[in-house]
Order: structure tokens, then C-alpha cells, then sequence
């Protein structure tokens, strides 16, 4: 029997963020640059994975915390949204370290649906 109590089991998993309120370049540009409402835009909440590849860059998608729990959607981080692709608003990435942003805005296109 081999005892390693002490080391830890790693694995190759990434790591995901939980919810939490806009990085401040992205709500910036979203208000600024895709004028939109700034409550609005700081009520939104995003999660995060970590790039492959880089050390200080972030995939992110940008939901209504509001609506996912008026539907009964709990959002514990980024992969909770691939079964709910019309609550990800914005999703993109972005680079700390370089100041770069990439913003897909999939609002647009959400609101333009009729309601059934």
C-alpha cells in the first residue's frame, strides 16, 4: 500500500470561474463601444475558462442573472451554459496581460427572435 496523503491528485481539468460581475474592460466596451444601457450592462454577470494556451487569457459568456433564475437555471460556471446557448448575451475573450477583447455580441440576434 503506497501512503500520499500529502500529494495531490492533479489532473488536467480547467479551471472555471463562478458567476461573478463584469471585468471592467468588457462592461466598458459594451457600454461605450455597443452602446448599451449602462444598468443593464452591470447587472450582467460572466464566467470565465482559462485559454489554451496563454497564461492570462480568458474565454468568457455574459448572462442575465435575473433571468436564469426567473427560468430555474442554475449557473454554477462556464459550462452550465452549453445546455442554455440563448442565455450566453456575450461571449468572447479576452487577454489581461495584452489589453485585448473580442466580443461576440449574441444579444442582437436574441432579441430579434419573435417570442413564441
Amino acid at each position: 500500500m503506497i501512503w500520499n496523503l500529502w500529494k495531490k491528485n492533479r489532473t488536467d481539468a480547467v479551471k472555471m470561474s463562478r458567476p461573478k460581475e463584469l471585468e471592467s474592460r468588457i462592461g466598458r466596451m459594451l457600454v461605450v463601444d455597443l452602446n448599451y444601457e449602462p444598468d443593464w450592462v452591470w447587472r450582467l454577470r460572466s464566467v470565465t475558462k482559462k485559454r489554451n494556451g496563454s497564461n492570462s487569457g480568458f474565454n468568457f459568456r455574459i448572462f442575465d442573472p435575473d433571468l436564469a433564475q426567473m427560468k430555474g437555471i442554475n449557473i454554477v460556471n462556464f459550462s452550465s451554459l452549453d445546455a442554455h446557448p440563448k442565455m450566453i448575451y456575450f461571449d468572447g475573450w479576452y487577454d489581461k496581460a495584452a489589453w485585448e477583447i473580442t466580443i461576440n455580441d449574441k444579444y442582437k440576434h436574441i432579441k430579434s427572435i419573435p417570442a413564441a
